[in-house]
């Protein structure tokens, strides 16, 4: 693997129009293309939510990235993922990655999943971020019924069709809940010792239970999802989203013409082994709750039959804006000719079905959105 541990020089150019930074190293060029990305709600990079003021009981407007749309910068900011095969379960033990944990039962309590992403940050030092992500559908699950049962304004009473109760006493024998639960109700437990008896029949916790059911069949999917968002947030550039303005995101882009997709992936394992490499310049190691605002936020990209509000919007014709990058391309096919190359075939047949080309030898032919299409299908194998 080549060494990027001293830097002869930083200068600042122009290229091709494009404010840049050029970074000489020892064994190579690495240039900086800076770009304005633009973010479609249509294409499901954005997420319309409401945000819930407990003492004014008033919700506002919020705009968030959806993995979607952090995916979609990732094809500009080229962060690679890796997926290591272990993590610690509940008994502080390796585990299977991802890891499901199931009640007695089988259904899923907890999910867990493992991600690697290595890539340039803002001045162009690699970086390793490793992270470790929980998604307790359990809670999730309570916190939903939640917010469908409290009163959303003030002087409002909660819904009819949920009873909050001490824990303790609605597990007694003879009381109301268990007569309630034996004519179509359920008690599910909440935080903080209490507990919200629901009607099974209504609506609203039909909606709730559907939703759960369809988290528990694709919990693993969402973790990860979870997990790759979080590393790419570290990566972009934070930016403030008005739901009033079109959302144009600055990304930095470092091409690499030192490295190749499978010094990344030696690089990651090397990470999750907890060696880390002289070129690596920061690790980020972090183990977190993923929030249920945080999951959503994350998954609403994924439109489908279920899941329409990331589609109601009509589509904005212009695209996005991007500085002028063509100097990169030669720079990019070379890359992921390379990551190709050490590819499973099938894979490889796969990836270059979405392009319509054959084999790598008509890589040269496409432009530079195609290219870096390609780089985005490669990423995930």
């Amino acid at each position: 693997m080549s060494n990027d541990t001293q830097t002869t020089a930083m200068v600042h150019c122009n290229i091709a129009g494009a404010d840049s930074f050029i970074r000489r190293t020892p064994s190579g060029i690495i240039r900086s293309i800076r770009a304005n990305v633009r973010l479609e709600k249509s294409q499901g990079h954005l997420y319309a939510m409401k945000k819930y003021d407990p003492e004014t009981r008033e919700s506002t407007p919020v705009l968030a990235i959806t993995a979607q749309g952090y995916y979609h910068l990732n094809r500009y900011i080229g962060v690679s993922f890796a997926t290591p095969e272990t993590l610690y379960g509940p008994a502080g033990s390796p585990v299977g990655n991802p890891y499901l944990h199931r009640t007695e039962t089988g259904e899923i309590q907890f999910a867990k999943a493992r991600r690697i992403g290595i890539g340039r940050n803002a001045i162009g030092n690699l970086m390793a971020i490793d992270l470790t992500a929980t998604f307790d559908l359990a809670t999730y699950f309570a916190q939903d019924l939640w917010k469908k049962w409290q009163p959303w304004k003030q002087g409002d009473k909660p819904a009819a069709w949920g009873v909050l109760r001490d824990s303790d006493q609605a597990a007694k024998p003879g009381s109301e809940a268990e007569r309630l639960n034996k004519i179509g109700w359920k008690t599910v437990r909440m935080p903080g010792g209490v507990s919200l008896q629901v009607d099974l029949s209504h609506t609203d916790v039909i909606k709730a239970l559907g939703e759960h059911i369809s988290r528990q069949k694709f919990a693993e999917r969402l973790c990860i999802t979870v997990c790759e968002r979080n590393i790419l947030k570290r990566f972009a550039v934070a930016t403030t989203l008005d739901p009033n303005q079109p959302t144009i995101v600055p990304v930095i882009s470092w091409i690499n013409t030192d490295r190749t997709w499978s010094e990344y992936a030696e690089m990651a394992r090397d990470v999750a082994d907890g060696k880390i490499p002289n070129e690596i310049k920061e690790v980020v190691s972090e183990t977190a709750d993923a929030s249920p605002d945080e999951v959503t936020a994350a998954n609403a990209g994924d439109v489908d039959p279920e899941n329409q509000e990331t589609a109601q919007e009509p589509a904005d014709k212009e695209p996005p804006t991007v500085t002028n990058t063509a100097s990169d391309l030669p720079a990019l096919i070379k890359g992921l000719r390379a990551k190709l190359e050490t590819m499973n075939p099938r894979f490889v047949n796969a990836v270059l079905s979405t392009s319509k080309i054959q084999g790598l030898d008509q890589l040269d032919t496409l432009d530079r959105d195609t290219i870096l299409n390609i780089i985005s299908e490669a990423s995930q194998y």
